[in-house]
């Protein structure tokens, strides 16, 4: 394990159901020291180039004084009435050349060779981690935010390195060699140039951490407008059905606000602290202007040194003025890099149980023991649920909404966690084995189908991409794909867009069954699968999924209880507890919850005839 990884261990804790509490802005001390680890841990691959671009300031900080140095030579030599200015502009040119190879050097191994890479480097690390969430952390953190904390790390970690390097470290190496030449000219302006930079870069220092919190608290309230834009336009076609277009204009428009104040909470601080350093600055000038005009009366300042004092001092004085500026910068950067850290390394990852065993599954024996589960903030959805599946059988789950049918699926999965209990496949603890492995020991076909702004073969072939395409052939016919594939202009080349946008609620279940079907795992849950079928379409299904289901052990969810009948077993939730079990037959005989669902559908249906 490395040293990162036993920081980001110990400073960013896995919460058991994937929830967390964030630190404070997240400006903690252990967010920080996280953050520093992780980003030396992404820039220590190029260490000769960090070598060059901290070397770039450096140059540029001598060649800036250089040049004002060659240009006060020049002005000492026309007001001498030298014959020649041949060294001097010679020098002056040398030194310009310099600087300007330097800047190309920087471009082609640091803008061009440097940063491309590490933005790619930086975009693989985090989405990676991202992948290896455990359920629940999606579903406290919206994809759309994400994505945006993925860019925010790519842009500005390459923006703050460079910050800090050319501005920060630049400027000051600038300032510190231009007080060291205005004490050559007199020590009074070196005095002066020392004080004013110390009074302003000490100003720009003690306001960081105020601009920092304000920083952390504009982007975390940007977010939120961010995150309230992607649920909106996530729900259009409600907000278009219900005409509620003001009403969401005027949440909008409330978040903006506060964003809004916030970033002039921010600037107001700027303001302050720039108005402390324009006093500071003026009285400086007046300084500096008193005493040049005091040594060129008593003749202790030539025209050189007065040409230098006034050009070091004006270009100083950009320096300064843009110190607050870099702080601000540096302030913004670093306060998105941590707020993107926090929120993606928060929370418990497939990876943290890596070193657990892997499930393996022979047989299919399914047994939940006392199990019990609650999600979080809320009231237990089981307390001490028991059940067997053996290998082999075919198990219908069917209660009314809410009495823990997907729940069951979810813990099956380990989707989430349970808090007591135990969940065994084939005699092992499903908690004590590898996540991953439990995912590619059980294949799920859920009601609402998960598909890809990709084709409809690239959807399909998602779950075995090594499948052949006679294998493929065999699966489109077998789920009734074919029927509207073949009504396409591209076939299985379509691009089905935006979450299968372009397809219809029964299409998209017959992919996903499509999908489950090119699987060869032992177990099979399917989660209302059908529910979007028409009853002619389930009925020409139903034969040939129950040729698929023939050596498997399979969990079917449905309201529907037709599709049923032909089940070894059906389990009736309710309450979170198994109120009946049997047969359907069996079930109807007993005349309990089950035999009045079932009246209750006829009845529907016979309506619905009628």
């Amino acid at each position: 394990m490395s040293l990162f990884d036993n920081v980001r261990g110990m400073i960013l804790p896995s919460d058991p159901v994937g929830t967390h509490t964030a630190h404070p802005q997240g400006s903690g001390p252990s967010i920080n020291r996280f953050a520093l680890t992780w980003l030396w841990h992404m820039i220590r691959p190029f260490s000769w180039r960090i070598g060059l671009i901290l070397w770039n300031p450096v140059a540029w900080a001598f060649g800036l004084s250089l040049s004002s140095f060659a240009i006060q030579m020049i002005v000492v030599s026309i007001s001498e009435k030298q014959e020649s200015l041949f060294f001097p502009m010679l020098f002056f040119i040398a030194i310009r050349f310099t600087l300007i190879l330097n800047y190309r050097l920087y471009d082609h191994f640091i803008s061009i060779g440097m940063m491309p890479v590490l933005r790619k480097t930086i975009g693989e690390k985090v989405t990676s981690e991202i992948l290896k969430k455990q359920y629940p952390y999606f579903q406290i953190n919206p994809s759309g935010a994400l994505g945006s904390k993925i860019n925010d790390l790519m842009r500005n970690i390459p923006s703050l390195i460079e910050a800090l390097s050319q501005e920060f470290l630049g400027n000051t190496l600038a300032i510190i060699i231009a007080i060291v030449a205005l004490t050559f000219v007199h020590p009074i302006f070196g005095t002066l140039m020392a004080v004013w930079a110390m009074c302003v870069m000490g100003i720009s220092w003690f306001s960081y951490s105020k601009l920092l919190k304000s920083s952390h608290q504009l982007f975390q309230k940007g977010a939120i407008f961010t995150g309230k834009v992607i649920d909106i336009l996530s729900n259009i076609l409600s907000v278009r059905l219900f005409y509620k277009t003001h009403r969401e204009d005027a949440v909008l428009s409330h978040t903006m606000d506060d964003v809004m104040n916030q970033e002039k909470r921010m600037e107001q601080q700027y303001f302050h602290m720039r108005s402390v350093t324009s006093v500071i600055s003026v009285l400086i000038f007046i300084a500096n202007g008193y005493f040049l005009c005091q040594g060129y009366r008593h003749g202790e300042i030539d025209a050189g040194g007065l040409v230098l004092v006034l050009s070091v001092n004006r270009s100083v004085m950009d320096f300064l003025w843009r110190f607050d500026q870099v702080f601000s910068s540096m302030s913004e950067y670093y306060g998105s890099i941590t707020q993107s850290l926090q929120a993606i390394y928060r929370g418990k990852s497939m990876g943290d149980d890596q070193l657990l065993p892997d499930l393996c599954v022979k047989r299919g024996d399914i047994t939940f023991s006392d199990v019990g589960f609650a999600y979080p903030g809320c009231p237990a959805v089981f307390t001490k649920l028991s059940l067997q599946v053996h290998s082999g059988e075919k198990v219908g789950i069917v209660g009314r909404s809410g009495s823990g049918k997907s729940t069951f699926a979810h813990l099956l999965l380990r989707l989430y966690e349970i808090q007591s209990g135990s969940i065994s496949i084939d005699g092992q603890d499903i908690q004590a084995t590898n996540l991953g492995s439990v995912y590619d020991q059980i294949t799920l076909v859920p009601q609402e189908t998960h598909l890809f702004e990709r084709s409809v073969k690239d959807n399909i072939l998602y779950a075995n991409p090594s499948a052949e395409e006679s294998d493929l052939q065999r699966v489109l016919r077998e789920s009734c794909c074919q029927q509207f594939i073949q009504q396409f202009p591209n076939g299985m080349d379509t691009l089905i867009g935006e979450h299968g946008v372009r397809l219809s609620g029964g299409q998209k279940q017959r992919l996903s069954i499509a999908r489950a079907m090119l699987c060869h795992t032992k177990i099979l849950l399917l989660d209302e699968s059908t529910s979007h079928l028409d009853s002619v379409t389930e009925s020409q299904l139903q034969d040939h999924l129950w040729e698929f289901f023939a050596d498997k052990t399979v969990l079917v969810i449905a309201h529907r209880l037709a599709t049923l009948r032909r089940m070894d077993r059906i389990i009736v939730f309710d309450g979170g507890q198994i109120a009946e079990q049997g047969t359907h037959e069996e079930l109807l005989e007993k005349q309990g919850l089950y035999s009045m669902m079932w009246r209750t559908q006829e009845q529907r249906e016979d309506a619905g005839q009628e």
